[in-house]
């Protein structure tokens, strides 16, 4: 029989572990004791799966260590007992930062973590403790040390502290410069001991410290210097003030005329130019007087000597010497011009004159002024012309023009003239301002008249006359006229008066033919004239009248409306005018017109005269009236109707129906005036109306009518 032994199980015997909560995971099997056997089991499980413990993750406690043996063998089990030491806690690494005059601070807050208190600081502090205090420690590392119990060892953590140093700026300081210095850096205007790299207030041109008086402005800058937190800024100010450099003047260049008398340079630099400074190269008058008879032309500098932070200033004076004009053998011409006119004078042969701009000085004879006048000619060739204005030629008559000198422009040299002149006419400018001018009333279709008197200023001849009219007839016209002794006529055509009114005349210029001289600008007061055309007589009244009223032309006038003198004739057209007296003639037709003011007369108005006998007994009814409150024909009045009939009645109606007037014996006359329902209120129109009277005598039948109404 084969017989096999198998061993007994050896888990070891039981062991304790202690251990530091931060240490690194350990075999429990390395605390068991005797000699267990591998690959046993670890009850409770560990996170790692097997017999490593881990402080940070695994517990504190028992752990059972089993060797399963091989049948008929049982187990062996043997304990480790593991107690885990907490681990000292300093915390996690810091930073401090301090200014150099920052209040003390305990390092202990500037680290990490949850550090336990009670630990020490390496190297030690003035304070004893852990506080910081820039004034006495220095910058560094400080290390914070927590005492481990065994088995675990001690705890660090450090702090790393920085000391910023205090800003800077220097103290106040002040900088007087010359306007005209080189520039300079504020910096070196601050007091103490400034650190560099600050920025400054308001900024400056150069766009740092560097002060340009040439274009920088006087006032206070601000230095300012940032310091490393927490420590603030600090700053310093400079105030600039600018002071006056000296003031040689502005450059400039003049042109002389060689025989020119000496002229001061120091005229020419500007008014801001200070007195007191030096030529060069040096004149000959050992002074700023410049000889043309000693000095050459060229470039002369004037310099001013500057002071203290000053430069000197320099201006310079390019003089250039040009020889006199000669007019020489040149001469003048002139044409003859009307008053107020202005004369071109045509300079000819001044052949000497270089090609350029002159002034001319001329003299007019009878003129205001006379002498002492110029003109700027441009001359090529030796000719130019220039203008004279009109208002140098007022006066009518004789003038001589005479050039007296002449300068030239590009160096105001001058010279005299003594034998260039010419003499000219003005002729007189024609004038109406004095005349008086009358035109008569006309008839339409009538040419006009007008006569002109007292024109004491024409010279005697033909002129040509523009003339406009306005109002009743429109148009701008001309017409030749002859002059003599101031008085003249002229006829403006029926054609050009189509319309009657009133019409103004008014002169807008006179030519003379003679000189070919003008005005345009004529002072005159227009003139009135009427153009009449009077219209024909309205009836507004009756052509019958009584036979034994020995009534005349004057009373068949009385029953007209017309603007004017009604004269009668016993044709329709032609014939004599009759006699206001005449008597009238019972079936004799008369021919009435209107004659106006100026002997106009109107269209005829042709009336037959009816003569009848006027009873008591019968009414008289007139064929209209004319309510334009002139006195005659005012009202509609029916002869003998209050007598005969008392108790009448009458209305009027328009030719629409409409009643316009209701009238009895307390209202017996119509007066134009509509008075009743809708149309009541206002004037009747001029027209046709239409009437119906009753009688109310129980006898005679009502009457139906017309009768014309005019204004």
């Amino acid at each position: 029989a084969t017989v096999t032994v198998n061993p007994i199980p050896n888990a070891g015997t039981d062991g304790t572990l202690v251990i530091c909560s931060n240490a690194t995971p350990t075999d429990l099997f390395l605390s068991l004791g005797g000699t267990p056997q591998a690959g046993g089991t670890w009850t409770p499980a560990l996170a790692s799966g097997t017999g490593l413990f881990n402080p940070a993750v695994d517990t504190a406690g028992t752990y059972t260590y089993t060797v399963v043996g091989d049948a008929p063998c049982g187990s062996d089990t043997a304990t480790v007992s593991v107690s885990i030491t907490p681990a000292p806690n300093a915390g996690t690494d810091g930073v401090a930062t301090f200014c150099a005059d920052s209040a003390a601070a305990d390092l202990f807050t500037f680290l990490g973590g949850t550090p336990q208190a009670g630990g020490t600081w390496t190297p030690a502090l003035t304070s004893g403790t852990g506080v910081f205090n820039p004034a006495v420690d220095t910058a560094g590392v400080y290390t914070y040390t927590v005492t481990g119990t065994a088995p675990c060892a001690n705890g660090t953590a450090s702090a790393t502290v920085t000391v910023n140093p205090i800003p800077n700026a220097g103290t106040d300081g002040t900088l007087v410069i010359c306007s005209n210095a080189t520039p300079t850096d504020l910096f070196l205007s601050l007091g103490g001991t400034p650190q560099a790299g600050g920025t400054w207030t308001p900024a400056l041109a150069s766009g740092t410290g560097l002060f340009n008086p040439a274009v920088d402005t006087a006032g206070t800058y601000t230095y300012t210097v940032v310091g490393g937190a927490p420590c603030g800024s600090d700053t310093a100010t400079v105030s600039v003030t600018l002071t006056p450099g000296p003031n040689a003047g502005a450059d400039a260049t003049i042109t002389l005329c060689s025989n020119a008398t000496s002229i001061d340079l120091f005229l020419s630099l500007g008014t801001s130019a200070q007195s007191g400074g030096t030529w060069s190269p040096p004149l000959a008058s050992g002074t700023g007087v410049f000889n043309p008879a000693f000095d050459p032309a060229g470039s002369y500098i004037y310099t001013v000597a500057g002071t203290g932070t000053c430069n000197s200033d320099t201006a310079t004076i390019s003089v250039n010497l040009i020889a006199p004009p000669d007019f020489g053998l040149g001469t003048i011409t002139a044409p003859n011009v009307c008053q107020n006119s202005a004369v071109i004078v045509s300079i000819s042969g001044a052949t000497t004159l270089t090609d350029g701009n002159y002034t001319f000085t001329y003299s007019v004879t009878n003129a205001n002024p006379s002498i002492g006048t110029t003109a700027t000619v441009a001359i090529t060739g030796g000719n130019g012309q220039f203008s004279i204005p009109g208002s140098y030629f007022q006066t009518s008559g004789s003038v001589t023009i005479s050039l007296t000198a002449v300068t030239a422009l590009n160096g105001n040299c001058t010279s005299t003239i003594s034998t260039a002149s010419t003499t000219i006419t003005v002729l007189p400018q024609p004038t109406l301002s004095n005349a008086t001018v009358v035109v008569a009333p006309l008839c339409l279709g009538e040419q006009a008249t007008v006569t002109i008197t007292g024109a004491s200023g024409l010279t005697n001849g033909n002129y040509t006359l523009e003339y406009q009219l306005t109002g009743a007839n429109t148009g701008v016209f001309t017409s030749i006229v002859t002059f003599s002794n101031g008085a003249a006529s002229f006829i403006i055509p029926s054609s050009d008066l189509v319309n009657d009114g009133t019409v103004n005349l008014a002169f807008t210029s006179i030519i003379s033919q003679i000189s070919s001289c003008g005005n345009s600008t004529l002072n005159f007061t227009p003139v009135t004239f009427e153009v009449q055309n009077p219209q024909p007589p309205v009836l507004t009244g009756s052509t019958t009248f009584c036979n034994d009223s020995n009534a005349t032309l004057s009373d068949l006038s009385a029953q007209l409306s017309g603007s004017g003198t009604i004269v009668w004739y016993s044709s329709a057209s032609g014939g004599t005018p009759l006699d206001a007296l005449t008597v009238l003639q019972d079936g004799v037709t008369y021919y009435g017109a209107v004659q106006s003011s100026a002997g106009c007369e109107s269209i005829r108005l042709e009336l037959t005269v009816v003569l009848e006998s006027c009873t008591p007994d019968d009414i008289i009814i007139p064929d209209g009236f004319s309510p334009n409150t002139d006195g005659v024909n005012d009202a509609f009045i029916i002869q003998n109707l209050l007598e005969l009939y008392p108790n009448f009645t009458i209305e009027i109606f328009n030719r629409y129906g409409n009643v316009l007037f209701k009238g009895n014996r307390s209202n017996p006359h119509w007066n134009g005036r509509s008075t009743e329902g809708s149309v009541g209120g206002g004037l009747a129109p001029v027209g046709v109306y239409f009437f119906i009277l009753e009688f109310n005598d129980g006898v005679r039948a009502p009457l139906q009518g017309r009768l014309y109404l005019s204004r």
